[in-house]
């Protein structure tokens, strides 16, 4: 969760939203690798759509592929 939290724009709640569809960080980054760029840069946005009062949008989805993308 540390490590979301590091990217600007993730606060702890949508870290743990985060955290609620991919469990652990190897999930993540195997997930991020078995797609191709657009769909990688989407697929938390897509995701994570639904929670509390903000959503994790396509640019944070975005950035979030590009740090952990392998």
């Amino acid at each position: 969760m540390k490590m979301l939290m590091s990217i600007k724009g993730i606060s702890a709640e949508k870290a743990i939203e985060i955290q609620k569809h991919f469990p652990t960080m190897i999930e993540l980054v195997q997930t991020l690798a078995g797609v191709d760029e657009k769909e990688g840069k989407l697929i938390i946005a897509q995701r994570c759509s639904r929670y509390g009062r903000r959503k994790i949008g396509n640019v944070l989805s975005g950035k979030i592929y590009e740090v952990f993308r392998p």
